[in-house]
């Protein structure tokens, strides 16, 4: 089973970048470029999703744009995503033995 769910679904690694812009008419020309997951009207910045094995091209032709002020990466690849509590180890660690 373990071996179908990871054939079955194969997951491309995405960066999130956020981009400022200088109008938000602009935000319909970005959309070729990857998967815009959120706008924010009153700050004018947009975060999209793109194919990390495509970064550097994309944040090259989005620099030449003259309608974006400023591209930053997504730092949420740096935040760690899994917590364990000391509870939930003992309990895994415990559960192996006979008693």
């Amino acid at each position: 089973m373990d071996d179908l769910r990871e054939t079955k679904f194969n997951y491309n690694h995405r960066q999130g970048l956020i981009i400022f812009l200088t109008k938000l008419k602009y935000i319909k020309y970005l959309k070729q470029y990857g998967y815009i997951h959120y706008v924010s009207k009153s700050l004018k910045y947009i975060v999209i999703y793109v194919d990390a094995s495509n970064l550097k091209d994309i944040l090259n032709k989005l620099n030449k744009l003259r309608y974006i002020k400023k591209i930053e990466l997504s730092k949420l690849s740096d935040v760690q995503s899994m917590y364990f509590n000391k509870k939930e180890k003992s309990d895994a660690s415990s559960s192996g033995k006979l008693s």
